[in-house]
C-alpha cells in the first residue's frame, strides 16, 4: 500500500474511533443531566437539565447515524442510547401531572364560590 493511502486509512480510523468517543460522551453526559433532573425539586432546573439531556442525545444520534463503528461499538452505543430513552421516558411521566392529583392554581381557587 502507498504510504497515502495507508495515512487515509488510518486517518479515517482514528476519525471514526474519535466519532465514536464522542457520542458516547455525549449519551453519558444525556444520561447525567437526566438524572439530575429526576432528582431535581427547582421545576426550572429540572426543565433545563430535561433540554440538556435531549440536546445530548440529538448530538449522540447525529453523529453516530452514519458512523463506520464495529459490532461491539454498535452495541455499546445502542445500549446507553436505551438507556437514555429509558430516562427521558421517566422524565416525561415525572412532568406530566397525574388527573386526581393537581393541585388547583391560585386563579382557580379564587374563582369558587363558598357553598
Amino acid at each position: 500500500m502507498k504510504p497515502l493511502a495507508s495515512n487515509q486509512v488510518r486517518l479515517r480510523a482514528d476519525h471514526e474511533f474519535a466519532k465514536y468517543h464522542f457520542v458516547l460522551t455525549e449519551l453519558d453526559l444525556a444520561i447525567t443531566f437526566g438524572n439530575i433532573a429526576l432528582t431535581g425539586n427547582d421545576p426550572s432546573k429540572t426543565e433545563r437539565n430535561v433540554r440538556n439531556a435531549k440536546r445530548a442525545y440529538q448530538a449522540a444520534k447525529h453523529f453516530s447515524n452514519k458512523a463506520s463503528f464495529s459490532e461491539k461499538m454498535k452495541r455499546e452505543v445502542k445500549d446507553r442510547g436505551k438507556e437514555v430513552e429509558l430516562l427521558l421516558r421517566q422524565l416525561n411521566a415525572k412532568r406530566q401531572p397525574t388527573k386526581g392529583k393537581e393541585k388547583p392554581e391560585a386563579r382557580q381557587l379564587l374563582n369558587r364560590s363558598f357553598r
